[in-house]
């Protein structure tokens, strides 16, 4: 029984591709956006898009580009978010997205 209820607990990897709903980056004016992350898992996805938006950091290894309404992070060739934005630019994006994620 507690190996079956172990085996439960561990989802195992994130999908190739998975809708990780909306983030919302600030009140006034509201900035929110949708965001989809591809072979990582939601919550880490989250997580790095708000410290972009919000923070206007980048982590290292991360580097992040705009086309539009949309915003993308890459890791490396497989790890990265697109964001599809719906109403005002994050606060700090334009600052996250000059930044190249290098460590100092």
């Amino acid at each position: 029984m507690l190996l079956a209820a172990s085996a439960a607990a561990d989802p195992g990897p994130p999908p190739a591709v998975q809708d990780c709903g909306e983030v919302k980056f600030g009140e006034m004016p509201l900035s929110t956006g949708r965001m989809t992350g591809h072979h990582m898992a939601c919550r880490e996805a989250r997580r790095i898009v708000k410290e972009c938006g919000i923070e206007g950091h980048l982590r290292p290894g991360w580097s992040g580009k705009r086309a539009r309404s949309t915003f993308t992070l890459r890791r490396d060739a497989e790890r990265r978010i697109s964001v599809v934005l719906d109403g005002a630019e994050p606060p700090k994006l334009s600052r996250c997205l000059r930044f190249r994620g290098e460590s100092d």
